[in-house]
């Protein structure tokens, strides 16, 4: 049987699922037929790169205009997602992390609040 996660009530972003395959954004379905995503290959550029042992990497997640969710590493554009009806309030109002099975660490974590209209409150 597959292992999935299919109960998300929020937005993914998927650094390197499925062995250093692939990158994924997704609206509460890493499966969904509408997921946005990017495969890896090795040699290819900074965006479709793999994961590297032991290496840092500055993840950000940012949500604009209240409804585009765009994803960074390493101040690279990776993914954007536009959501015609932006997920928000209660029932979205946590953030979580997963290593799905993978020696991985976070630190240095900032997490901002949402303005009313969704967007980022800079």
């Amino acid at each position: 049987k597959e292992a999935a996660y299919r109960d998300a009530t929020g937005y993914l972003a998927i650094f390197v699922g499925w062995k250093n395959q692939v990158h994924v954004l997704a609206r509460q379905d890493e499966h969904a037929p509408d997921r946005l995503e990017l495969r890896v290959s090795r040699g290819a550029g900074p965006r479709e790169r793999p994961v590297e042992p032991n290496r840092a990497y500055r993840v950000v997640l940012v949500r604009e205009d209240g409804k585009t969710l765009r994803w960074f590493v390493d101040d690279v554009p990776m993914l954007s997602y536009v959501d015609s009806s932006p997920l928000a309030g209660p029932g979205h109002d946590h953030i979580g992390f997963n290593d799905w099975q993978t020696a991985v660490c976070f630190d240095d974590l900032v997490v901002e609040p949402l303005e009313s209209d969704g967007s980022r409150g800079d």
